[in-house]
């Protein structure tokens, strides 16, 4: 007698390739959400980390100042609009820091950071504004707002959709 051997199929059937195709949409319906919302995180901390060394640049050159300076002609204030925009300490009125003229407020190499938000680095004279107010426009979602009385500067910009807007920072 001659015995026939039995093959077995080898494969998935129909119903386990359906079953993984369910579950893999299952898992990206829950993922999704979660990596789309880390974009917004990682603008916000980098705005928070971009503003720390904006404020601490400021708090330096008014230690600076205070030190280095004779008080006499150079008393202890904020560094001005034109010196933060151009990123150094001038020699000329309002601030006339004559020790110091020249010195940069933010390492020349990088400069004034970029907005997260808006990607730019313009930075507009927010004198008179309270901390976390938006310019009109055209300057809305611009850059950053310094105040040279105060010596405060935020972010121009609220276009995170987080709890708390970059502006509030």
């Amino acid at each position: 007698m001659v015995k026939k051997r039995r093959t077995k199929n080898k494969g998935f059937t129909l119903i386990e390739i359906v079953m993984v195709i369910m579950l893999v949409g299952i898992l990206a319906i829950v993922a999704i959400p979660q990596f789309i919302d880390l974009r917004t995180e990682a603008r916000d901390e980098t705005s928070k980390g971009a503003l720390g060394a904006l404020r601490g640049a400021v708090s330096n050159m008014v230690a600076a100042v205070a030190l280095k300076e004779p008080p006499a002609s150079s008393p202890t204030t904020y560094p001005s609009f034109a010196e933060m925009t151009g990123n150094a300490m001038l020699a000329a009125a309002p601030g006339n820091h004559t020790v110091l003229a020249g010195t940069n407020i933010m390492d020349p190499s990088a400069g004034i950071p970029n907005n997260p938000w808006t990607n730019t680095s313009t930075v507009h004279d927010c004198t008179g504004q309270a901390l976390g107010t938006l310019l009109a426009a055209p300057d809305n979602d611009d850059g950053w707002c310094y105040n040279p009385t105060t010596g405060q500067i935020w972010a121009n910009s609220d276009l995170s959709n987080g709890g708390t807007t970059e502006n509030n920072f």
